[in-house]
């Protein structure tokens, strides 16, 4: 069963943030995994999302320790503020290996607008 956890970030600063990836009171090894965080209007939406972040080459989450669950999301304030508009948002968090998808964290993404000025 996933956690249920509460994001707030703002649309004109960068979203830094670490995690650790736990089952039970293990650590969750994430060796030859794929870690994505998907944004949607609402739990259970069934057409696009509003974004997918991945840990894929080049994407904005980073699995700092596989052994350890620890990864990092590093989205840049420009991609946020092009791709994350504001508003409260559902999200989750999964992990897919070659054997199954397991969803570890969900919960609501809240996203400030910021200064505007």
């Amino acid at each position: 069963m996933s956690e249920t956890s509460d994001i707030t970030i703002r649309a004109d600063a960068d979203w830094n943030q670490s995690m650790w990836l736990i089952d039970g009171n293990q650590p969750v090894d994430l060796t030859g995994s794929r870690v994505e965080l998907w944004v949607l209007p609402v739990f259970d939406f069934a057409g696009s999302p509003i974004r997918v972040l991945n840990s894929l080459g080049g994407g904005e989450i980073t699995i700092d320790n596989g052994t350890k669950g620890a990864i990092s999301i590093d989205v840049p304030q420009a991609s946020v503020a092009a791709n994350l508009p504001p508003g409260v948002w559902s999200y989750f968090l999964r992990v897919v290996n070659a054997s199954d998808i397991v969803e570890y964290i969900r919960g609501n993404l809240t996203v400030l607008a910021g200064r505007t000025s």
